[in-house]
């Protein structure tokens, strides 16, 4: 029972994709079509859910052979275990949510049909992945939502400032995906499969124990899950993704495309656990990136670039979970992300529906008592965000941070803990500038229904869903027991302090005043652009091989092709001159090359 529902699950909303790009259906078929099928696929893994055993044992599941070349055997199968049952359950209940809301939001969008399709397409692909029990059958569905998410990004593709950003989006991960693709090929070298739990079981050995190829291959690997999940240095391409319509932006962020780098290096875990070099700059690059993304998006006015930035450096913290080896507290974290940020995303999305798409937080203001119920669900998500007590999203970092410390890495303790700041006061901010003081822009539109309903439910996963980890047996450890008090203390305190000094700064005007200081114009400026990445990327990168590539314009090979040309041109020019339309000339022309053929046939007769 449980091997043919797992098929259907990915089936499902793929099948429902492709109906839906061949088939011009109406609006009402369209919506029944995308709901229903994840719908059931969301019900076929909430069936799983309750029909198995809490301390079940990895189950594979062969359909039919794929591919089989020599020693490169594979198979269509599948692998159900604690962390890709955790998976599937965020991607399809998640995601039906967003489908839902989606129904509201795109209502007049005339594109209906086809958003659909690329949004029930992201799905199939993202649970392929998860699901998959090789690395190429991972990697196709890892490619998948490469490609729905350039579709989705760039949907309204008649404004050119989308297209840019979908492009973006699809080279950068296409770097970390060419990396990632080595990596799968040095795998296959050393231990000759692409099978997971045969790689893994492979890596326990003590012969490959933190060899240099390993290492290599991990990095590659880690590279193509920066690319995906959004990491320094291939982050900034996020930001730029909130072009596509808003319920992408939450089915994006939460619950399928950036999850994919974290769920690949916690799946192969025993291999990455032979690669020491490796899980340390994991760890390094994991704060290096949420103090950027928690900095950056302490100073930007578009909403949904602040939320951008904040899922950046939350996956920092997912990362650097995985590198000092807590695993565990890196996937629960991930789940309470997918609710919190999910009801961030569509509050966002139902302010900007009901504000006639306005983005900037500080032409908004005062929407306390015209719009309560996504008040309380910003309240409910940013204090998830904040990791205050007994909310989500602080069972989950609270264990990151104590895990941190307990390993001995003092430093990057310290930087994930002014990230905390960080991260609490931009909250702070956000809810503060948009729902409190004078009314800046009345909503021209009521909360439609079906967006409550939604918004209702994730407000319910975020504030209880830290207390879910018990039901998914991902066997997660309690805080250490040898953290001092304040090691244990400072991480509850610290939100409090932060909204304090967010309050204090919006009590005063801080947010709203204009900078004096050149210092502190520059400073708001590079913060503002996520630290001048892009024009990093410019300058070293993209201008270099401008420059290259005028200058390879004028090189001898192309000048021995100009040679050609510009020979051919004036061969041409003689031979058209013999096309003068006189008949008298083509006359004499033709007698002339008699004579000619004659004279060379005789005198080649004579010669023999």
């Amino acid at each position: 029972m449980i091997d043919n529902l797992l098929l259907l699950i990915p089936a499902l909303p793929l099948l429902s994709a492709l109906i839906l790009l061949l088939l011009p259906l109406t609006k009402p078929l369209v919506t029944f079509l995308a709901l229903t099928s994840t719908g059931l696929t969301a019900a076929a893994v909430l069936w799983i859910q309750l029909n198995t055993n809490t301390d079940f044992a990895s189950m594979h599941f062969i359909y039919w052979q794929w591919l089989a070349v020599d020693s490169l055997q594979l198979n269509v199968a599948f692998t159900l275990d604690a962390l890709s049952l955790m998976m599937i359950s965020i991607i399809s209940g998640v995601g039906w949510l967003i489908h839902l809301f989606s129904v509201s939001f795109m209502r007049d969008d005339i594109d209906y049909r086809r958003y659909f399709a690329y949004l029930n397409l992201f799905v199939a692909a993202m649970l392929i992945l998860v699901l998959s029990d090789n690395l190429l059958l991972l990697y196709l569905g890892w490619e998948g939502v490469g490609l729905c998410s350039y579709l989705l990004i760039g949907f309204w593709h008649q404004d050119r400032g989308n297209n840019i950003a979908a492009n973006k989006a699809f080279m950068m991960t296409r770097l970390g995906d060419t990396a990632m693709l080595i990596g799968l090929v040095l795998l296959f070298w050393q231990f000759g499969s692409l099978d997971i739990a045969s790689i893994n079981q492979q890596a326990t050995s003590d012969a490959i124990n933190n060899s240099s190829l390993i290492n290599l291959t991990c990095l590659l690997l880690f590279v193509g899950a920066a690319g995906k999940s959004a990491q320094f240095p291939l982050h900034s391409w996020l930001p730029d993704a909130m072009a596509g319509p808003t319920p992408v932006s939450a089915l994006i962020h939460a619950a399928t495309m950036v999850t994919a780098g974290i769920y690949l290096i916690a799946r192969m875990l025993p291999l990455f656990n032979n690669a020491s070099d490796t899980l340390q700059l994991i760890a390094i690059v994991g704060t290096i990136t949420l103090l950027l993304g928690a900095t950056a998006a302490m100073v930007q006015t578009d909403l949904k670039k602040i939320l951008a930035y904040s899922t950046i450096s939350q996956l920092g913290y997912m990362f650097l979970a995985l590198g000092v080896g807590a695993t565990s507290a890196a996937s629960f974290h991930l789940m309470t992300h997918a609710f919190f940020k999910a009801l961030l995303f569509l509050s966002a999305g139902a302010l900007i529906h009901c504000l006639d798409h306005q983005h900037n937080i500080f032409k908004m203001g005062g929407l306390m008592r015209k719009m309560p119920l996504v008040a309380g669900a910003f309240f409910v998500g940013c204090a998830a965000l904040s990791s205050l007590p007994l909310l989500s999203g602080f069972f989950s970092k609270e264990l990151i941070l104590s895990q941190v410390i307990a390993q001995g890495h003092q430093w990057l303790w310290i930087g994930a803990l002014f990230g905390a700041f960080c991260t609490a006061f931009y909250c702070a901010r956000l809810v503060l500038v948009i729902f409190f003081g004078p009314l800046a822009q009345s909503p021209s539109k009521p909360l439609p229904l079906i967006m409550s309903i939604v918004l209702s439910c994730l407000i319910l996963l975020s504030l209880f869903g830290g207390f879910m980890p018990s039901s998914i047996d991902l066997q997660f450890p309690a805080p250490p027991a040898n953290l001092s008090a304040l090691q244990h203390y400072l991480p509850i305190i610290l939100p409090f302090v932060a909204f304090t000094a967010a309050f204090y700064c919006w009590k005063t005007g801080v947010f709203r005043k204009k900078l004096k200081s050149t210092l502190d114009r520059q400073a708001h400026k590079v913060l503002l652009s996520g630290w001048h990445i892009d024009l990093l990327y410019q300058t070293l990168f993209v201008q270099p091989f401008f420059t290259l590539t005028r200058w390879l314009k004028t090189d001898i090979v192309d000048q021995c092709y100009r040679a050609i040309e510009r020979m051919m041109i004036a061969l041409h020019s003689l031979a058209s001159k013999t096309q003068n339309g006189s008949l008298r000339f083509y006359s004499a022309s033709i007698i002339i090359f008699i004579i000619c053929a004659l004279a060379w046939l005789m005198l080649a007769g004579q010669s023999l």
